[in-house]
C-alpha cells in the first residue's frame, strides 16, 4: 500500500475510534436524534463538483437566506461565518445575522450588548450562558465584535421549549418563525443563519422557514453552507484533492466547506466535553481547573507516526504530559534533583512565552496549547529523542543551529502526519511581511518578526545558491545569523525547520521520498559534528531538485535583504 493510502486508512480508524467515543459521551440518543442525525449524513455522503471560495461568496450574496452550519466545539467552524460576513459587509450588502447560541426570549440583552450597555461579563450572565450553550465563548465573541462594528442585529433563534428540553424538531419549528419574520420584514437584506449542522440539512430548519414563508406568501432564495463533512472529505482524500480543495458543490443550493481534518474535528468535541477546551480561554464559572492526563492521547498519536513510519525503538511509553492546567508543573521539575536552577530558569522562559515543547531531560512533553498540531509536534519530538538518544552537551553554534532545524522539520512532519493541513509560514510569506513592514516602527514582538525574517530570506538566499551550485563554501555569510540571541535564532531554526518538514512531508506521499528514509533520520545523531549541517544541506538540494524553490527574480527581493 502507498504511503498516502496507509495514512488515509490509519486515520480512518482513529476517527473510527473517536466516533465511538463520542457516542458514549452522548447522553440524548433518542429516535428523533437517531433521524435527525441520519437525515444530515444522508445529505451530505458526497458531491457533485468541486467549487472555490470565490463561486461560494458569489452565490452568497445572491441569496436571501443563507443557512450555514456550525459544529459548535470547532474553532474553525465558527471562524468560516465570520470570513463569509466579511465578504457581505465588504460588497455593501445589508445583513442579519441569526443565532442558535442565543435564545430569542434574551434578544433584549443581545441588543444591550451591541450597543455597549453590557460588557462580555454582564451579557454572558444576562443570557445564562452556562446553561444555555456553554461552548467556548471566545470563538464565537468576533462575531458579535464585528457585529457591533458593522451596525449588524444580532437575532436570537433558540428556545428551551415547552418541555424545557431542547428537542431538535421543537427547536427548528420556533427558530423558522423568526428566521421567516426577519426575512420578511426586510426584504433585500440577507439572513445570514448560524445553526447547528444537524439543523440546517433541507429536511430540517431549511424546510420550517420555507413553510413559515410560503404562509406569507413570500418567496426566497435560499443557499446552504455545510462544513467538514467527514464523508466527503475522505471522497477528496482518496482522489487526491483535499490539500488544494477547500469548498465542494453537494446539491443545486448547497455547498460543503472542509478546513479541518475529521480527526481535529472530533477531538475538538472530546477536549470540550472533557472540560479541556483550547487552553488560553476560561470559563467565568470556574472557579478551579480539573487537571486531566493527556498521555493516553499523546500516546495515540506517537502509535500512529511511528506505526506510520515503521519506526521500532525503546521507551516509547516512557514520557510524562504537562499542561497549563498543571500549576505546580514548576515545582515539581525542581523537586526533580536532575534539574538545575539554570535549566529550570530555562523551563520557566519556555512557560512564559505560552510555548509547548519537549523536554529531553525526563522525557517532558508539555502542552500549552492543546491543538493536535501542537501534541503531535512535541510528540514527535520525543519520538525523535527516543530514537537518536539525548544530546550530550554543548554544540559548536553552527551544529547547535541545523540540530535544532532538523529537530524543528522533523517535529512539523510528524504534526503533518497528524493534520495533513497544517500550514506554516512560507518564503513568500516572510517576504510579505518584510514589505509590509519595511520602513515603520514595530513594537518589541514585530520587530523580532521584521529580524527573523530577514535572516530567513538570507538563508534562504544562500540555499538557493548552494542548490544551483552544490558548494557549501561561502557560509561566513551566515555567521551573524548563528549567533544571534536565543529568541532570535529560535525564530529562524523554527520557521526554516517548518519549511523543510513540510517539503519533506510533501515528498514522502508524494512517493520522492520513501518512508524508510524519512524514518532513518529520526536516528540521526544531528549532534554530532558536522553531521547536522551536511544533512540540511543535502537534503536542501534534493527537495529542490523535486520541487525547485520558487523565488522572485530581479532586484526588488535582494533590495529587501538589503534594507
Amino acid at each position: 500500500m502507498k504511503a498516502r493510502e496507509e495514512l488515509i486508512q490509519i486515520q480512518k480508524r482513529i476517527v473510527a475510534k473517536l466516533e465511538a467515543e463520542i457516542r458514549q459521551c452522548v447522553v440524548d440518543d433518542s429516535p428523533m436524534m437517531r433521524k435527525y442525525r441520519q437525515e444530515y449524513e444522508r445529505e451530505i455522503r458526497d458531491y457533485s463538483r468541486t467549487a472555490t471560495q470565490r463561486e461560494l461568496v458569489d452565490r452568497v450574496m445572491e441569496a436571501d437566506i443563507v443557512f450555514c452550519g456550525d459544529y459548535h466545539t470547532l474553532s474553525l467552524s465558527q471562524r468560516i461565518p465570520l470570513r463569509l460576513l466579511h465578504q457581505v459587509v465588504d460588497r455593501n450588502r445589508s445583513v442579519i445575522v441569526a443565532m442558535e447560541m442565543v435564545y430569542a426570549a434574551h434578544q433584549d440583552a443581545v441588543d444591550e450588548y451591541l450597543s455597549g450597555e453590557l460588557d462580555d461579563e454582564a451579557f454572558l450572565k444576562e443570557i445564562d450562558y452556562r446553561h444555555t450553550w456553554n461552548f467556548t465563548w471566545e470563538n464565537y465573541k468576533p462575531i458579535f465584535d464585528f457585529a457591533r462594528e458593522h451596525g449588524i442585529r444580532v437575532l436570537g433563534i433558540n428556545t428551551a421549549g415547552r418541555s424545557g428540553r431542547n428537542h431538535l424538531k421543537e427547536r427548528d419549528v420556533f427558530s423558522s418563525g423568526v428566521i421567516a419574520e426577519a426575512s420578511a420584514s426586510n426584504p433585500g437584506t440577507l439572513i445570514f443563519v448560524m445553526d447547528g449542522d444537524w439543523h440546517i440539512a433541507s429536511t430540517h430548519l431549511p424546510a420550517e422557514v420555507r413553510k413559515r414563508l410560503k404562509e406569507r406568501a413570500v418567496r426566497r432564495k435560499f443557499l446552504t453552507v455545510f462544513q467538514n463533512s467527514t464523508h466527503i472529505y475522505w471522497l477528496l482524500a482518496g482522489r487526491r484533492l483535499a490539500h488544494r480543495i477547500d469548498v465542494v458543490q453537494t446539491g443545486k443550493s448547497t455547498y460543503c466547506i472542509i478546513n479541518a481534518t475529521p480527526l481535529v474535528k472530533l477531538q475538538s468535541f472530546l477536549n470540550w466535553e472533557r472540560g479541556v477546551d483550547e487552553l488560553g480561554y476560561s470559563n467565568l464559572w470556574e472557579t478551579g481547573v480539573t487537571q486531566i492526563d493527556y498521555s493516553d492521547q499523546i500516546a495515540q498519536i506517537i502509535s500512529t507516526i511511528t506505526s506510520y513510519l515503521g519506526i521500532e525503538a525503546k521507551g516509547l511509553d516512557d514520557f510524562t504530559v504537562y499542561s497549563t492546567a498543571d500549576l505546580d508543573f514548576l515545582e515539581v521539575l525542581a523537586r526533580q534533583r536532575e534539574f538545575t536552577p539554570a535549566e529550570i530558569r530555562q523551563i520557566k522562559s519556555q512557560v512564559e512565552h505560552d510555548e509547548s515543547y519537549f523536554i529531553p531531560k525526563g522525557n517532558i512533553i508539555y502542552l500549552a496549547n492543546l491543538s493536535l498540531n501542537h501534541a503531535a509536534e512535541e510528540a514527535t519530538h520525543f519520538v525523535n529523542i527516543a530514537c537518536s538518544g539525548k544530546p550530550p552537551g554543548v554544540e559548536d553554534a553552527i551544529d547547535e543551529f541545523y540540530h535544532r532545524t532538523l529537530t524543528e522539520a522533523l517535529g512539523f512532519l510528524g504534526s503533518k502526519i497528524i493534520n495533513h493541513k497544517r500550514e506554516c509560514y512560507l518564503i513568500r510569506d516572510y517576504r510579505q511581511f518584510l514589505e509590509e513592514h519595511r520602513s515603520h516602527k514595530l513594537p518589541p514582538e514585530m520587530e523580532s518578526m521584521r529580524q527573523i525574517s530577514r535572516f530567513i530570506l538570507q538563508h534562504h538566499q544562500y540555499e538557493h545558491t548552494f542548490i544551483s551550485t552544490r558548494k557549501t563554501t561561502g557560509k561566513v555569510s551566515l555567521r551573524k545569523i548563528y549567533r544571534q540571541d536565543i529568541d532570535i535564532h529560535l525564530g529562524i531554526t523554527h520557521g526554516l525547520g517548518y519549511m523543510l518538514g513540510n517539503q519533506l512531508y510533501q515528498a514522502m506521499v508524494a512517493g520522492a521520498i520513501p518512508r524508510s528514509e524519512v524514518r532513518d533520520l529520526f536516528f540521526v545523531k544531528f549532534y554530532e559534528p558536522g553531521v547536522a549541517v551536511k544533512i540540511y544541506f543535502e537534503l536542501c538540494r534534493r527537495l529542490g531538485e523535486l520541487q525547485p524553490y520558487c523565488r522572485e527574480e530581479g532586484d526588488h527581493w535582494d533590495k529587501i535583504l538589503d534594507d
